[in-house]
């Protein structure tokens, strides 16, 4: 009786219907890791790039409390209007430095077409 048992077992294990459910649930476990995987990429990509935003916001803030501290003071504020706006007090004036230009010590030669070299040659220009 324990033999008939033994092999009525292996018949329902080997049979092609349970190894079709076991391949069926090996594909869905395969499939909800792979997507568990992708969500897992997704989340650090937005952790970095609020750890970057996170990280901008932190310098721009100690930017703005130091410009803070600086306006707290008659000077500071004084030197921000001249900065921004320049303005000079009563008998001073502004120096406005511009950048040189590059010049060329070459003149330009003008290059002429194929037709304008034509009539050149012919004499008409």
């Amino acid at each position: 009786m324990h033999f008939y048992k033994k092999q009525k077992l292996k018949r329902i294990v080997y049979s092609k219907v349970t190894i079709g459910v076991l391949c069926l649930l090996f594909i869905l476990i395969a499939i909800n890791t792979w997507d568990v995987y992708q969500k897992q990429r997704r989340a650090k990509r937005a952790v970095e790039e609020v750890r970057k935003e996170y990280d901008s916001l932190e310098a721009r803030s100690v930017f703005l409390l130091e410009e803070i501290n600086t306006l707290d003071e008659e000077e500071g504020v004084e030197a921000t209007i001249r900065e921004r706006f320049r303005v000079a007090k009563p008998g001073e004036k502004v120096i406005v430095l511009v950048d040189a230009q590059e010049s060329t010590s070459e003149p330009k030669q003008e290059e002429n077409g194929f037709w304008e070299k034509i009539k050149g040659w012919l004499g008409n220009e």
